[in-house]
């Protein structure tokens, strides 16, 4: 947001305009305003820039000059643009060479399986390992760019080198596989390839597992975990929860969804409870009440899946490396002091980033960096 304050009111107008209208028809604009107004929820120039930035475009024809002059355009609709401008690669090619290497075994899908759904939950798998790859591959693509503008959006510049995203692209591809084998991944990936305004994730009926109050789902696992907005039909944000159940990591964002004090979490000023205290008019996009929560991925506390996971050999589900395991030892994750517990929030974070990564960033309330332990940066990032 504080980029939009550095321009211009007429630079605004022109930056808003092409995201919500196809003809020179408009509204009457509000004031510029300041970065302090819109971070408090005023509907100034600011604030409406900040939150229409991840639509595509949508001005078509006859966009009319200074003079007066009409300018002539294809007559066609204008192409859905991705949501952002394509980004340079922030690691070299042979970084991609060596994770797309990653092939799927039989072997390595049963470790999977032992590790996230030990009680089988999942309603269905993918077992056909060639169509899998082809597919797990596809995605990890697709991820790979993504998450290079997700470094450049929402971590600061001095940490695009952190040692954790040398980790996240170390088992993307692996992220990918996973996703891919529960069936959370829509079918024609091929239609998505380039389109990064758009959610990869399928519809939550479609074989997410509901994390409701009580169900031993709810009350066992951790791991990843995701927001679905029933009234919109969209997913809006993943999370991550270790060392608890997703049951209670649900009533703790119940609790801070009633804005009984001032937060500057944009999860709950767009989807405050209907009894919040703090006035949300301005921000509100729906109801806390109105999401669901479901399971990305779910880890459970029993063996053998546990060891495969928490071990940092060949034989785990997830690689690492020398640096990694000096680094992680470094880190205190707020207390954890265990090396095999360290790694499990490790893995939950890289769980929630891949699954936030598919969510379409439009619909995504989500402004953290993720791996806010290891980073050092709590509350939602800055990039500057």
């Amino acid at each position: 947001m504080k980029d939009f304050a550095k321009l211009l009111k007429g630079q605004l107008v022109a930056f808003i305009h092409v995201r919500k209208y196809k003809d020179m028809n408009s509204d009457k604009w509000p004031n510029k305003g300041t970065l302090t107004e819109a971070e408090t929820g005023v509907e100034n120039l600011i604030k409406i820039a900040f939150d229409v930035r991840a639509r595509p475009l949508l001005l078509e024809k006859n966009i009319a000059t200074e003079s007066g002059n009409a300018i002539a355009t294809d007559q066609s609709p204008t192409q859905q643009m991705p949501t952002f401008a394509t980004v340079d690669v922030l690691r070299n090619s042979i970084d991609v060479v060596n994770d797309r290497s990653f092939v799927i075994t039989d072997d390595w899908l049963t470790k999977v399986k032992d590790a996230f759904d030990s009680s089988d939950c999942c309603l269905e798998v993918c077992s056909d390992v060639p169509k899998l790859q082809v597919r797990a591959d596809l995605l990890f693509r697709i991820l790979w760019t993504r998450l290079d503008q997700h470094v450049k959006d929402r971590v600061p510049p001095t940490k695009h080198e952190h040692w954790v995203f040398d980790f996240v692209r170390m088992n993307l591809s692996r992220m990918a596989a996973v996703m891919v084998y529960f069936d959370h991944i829509q079918d024609d990936l091929e239609c998505l390839v380039g389109r990064s305004n758009k959610c990869l994730l399928r519809n939550a009926s479609n074989n997410f597992i509901p994390l409701k109050n009580g169900t031993p789902a709810a009350k066992e696992l951790e791991g990843c975990y995701l927001y679905y907005d029933t009234t919109g039909g969209d997913w809006i944000r993943s999370g991550k929860v270790i060392g608890r159940p997703f049951q209670v990591r649900h009533k703790e964002h119940q609790k801070h969804s009633l804005l009984k004090e001032s937060t500057s979490s944009r999860f709950y000023t767009t989807f405050p409870s209907r009894d919040a205290t703090l006035d949300t008019q301005h921000t509100r996009q729906g109801y806390f009440e109105n999401l669901e929560i479901y399971c990305g991925v779910g880890i459970s506390r029993k063996e053998p899946g546990l060891s495969y996971l928490k071990d940092t050999g060949p034989e785990s589900v997830f690689v690492c490396n020398d640096n990694y395991l000096r680094y992680v030892n470094m880190v205190s994750f707020r207390g954890v002091v265990d090396p095999t517990e360290k790694q499990m929030h490790m893995i939950g974070y890289l769980c929630e980033l891949a699954y936030d990564l598919a969510i379409a960033p439009a619909n995504n309330v989500s402004e953290s960096p993720g791996f806010e332990g290891p980073l050092g940066i709590f509350g939602g990032a800055s990039t500057k």
